[in-house]
């Protein structure tokens, strides 16, 4: 069951990332989510047919010995663990590809931390000018849009650096046309 939800929902994950579907409740869930763009197309999928699972709880029935329905609820939780999983993994399979961290640096080290960023990470950032509300003080800014496997490293780079403040942002997808050639 395990491995038949993930494999599943990563089936699911790449045929809603080529903006394909697979019928039944999917249609229902990506009209939703079309319609509210902030709530998730697996969610709205997985409650859909966990409902589904939850109302065929009653088809499973069957009469005792002594005439009373007896109901079997393992069908109903295997069900809605397959379809947990399933959306799980789809869900992974496509904010896995498309999300990444933002980081906003306010430091007086610009300079070496954009060389440091540039050299080990093979990426590039956006400098600019910032002024402390309470202080004045004039430091740089650096934003940086990093993949998220590299976030060890950032951290890495930031702790060698005094007066160096920063946060991240979970950014769910990037667009654009970026020169690959390094």
């Amino acid at each position: 069951m395990l491995i038949a939800g993930s494999v599943g929902g990563f089936v699911y994950g790449i045929t809603f990332r080529r903006n394909s579907s697979t019928g039944g409740a999917d249609i229902v869930a990506k009209y939703v989510s079309k319609k509210d763009p902030v709530l998730n197309f697996f969610w709205i999928n997985f409650a859909i047919n966990a409902t589904i699972a939850f109302a065929s709880f009653f088809v499973y029935a069957k009469r005792g010995e002594d005439g009373a329905l007896i109901f079997n609820y393992k069908p109903v939780c295997l069900c809605m663990l397959y379809c947990f999983l399933n959306s799980l993994a789809g869900n992974a399979i496509i904010r896995g590809s498309k999300s990444a961290l933002k980081f906003l640096v306010i430091t007086s080290h610009a300079e070496e931390i954009d060389k440091e960023i540039l050299e080990k990470l093979k990426h590039s950032a956006t400098r600019m000018k910032a002024t402390g509300a309470y202080s004045g003080m004039e430091k740089d800014m650096i934003v940086c849009v990093i993949n998220k496997r590299q976030l060890t490293e950032f951290k890495e780079i930031l702790s060698k650096y005094d007066d160096t403040f920063a946060f991240v942002e979970t950014v769910n997808e990037t667009f654009g046309k970026f020169n690959r050639n390094r």
